[in-house]
């Protein structure tokens, strides 16, 4: 009897396991799928504003594609160590960006109250 109990729940976690390790693989391809959508959708838009030479809309796009990057970046991986030196000079470029984005609108906040 105990050998069946055994059986039964070294099945269960071997099945747990899988199962696991299936929706894991199928979660990240469903993420990488979202971002190809989402960059299928922004970066044909990015252009059309190039081409037209709407620079302020452009602007306002891509500043907006980095606070949600850097917001990304930061909730999800700032605790790893990156060794990539030109990849912390672009993070720390898009922070300062980020930073001077919040102080305009703050700033725009306290004059349009």
């Amino acid at each position: 009897m105990r050998t069946i109990i055994l059986g039964v729940s070294v099945l269960a976690l071997v099945c747990l396991g899988v199962g696991y390790l299936v929706g894991y693989e199928r979660g990240q391809s469903v993420a990488v799928r979202v971002q190809d959508v989402y960059d299928l959708h922004v970066y044909p838009s990015l252009y059309r504003l190039v081409e037209s030479g709407d620079t302020n809309r452009l602007r306002s796009s891509l500043q907006a594609l980095i606070v949600s990057r850097c917001y990304y970046y930061d909730t999800h991986f700032s605790s790893e160590t990156v060794t990539d030196q030109a990849f912390i000079r672009d993070l720390t470029e898009a922070r300062a960006m980020v930073s001077q984005n919040r102080a305009a609108v703050d700033e725009w906040n306290r004059t349009n109250k």
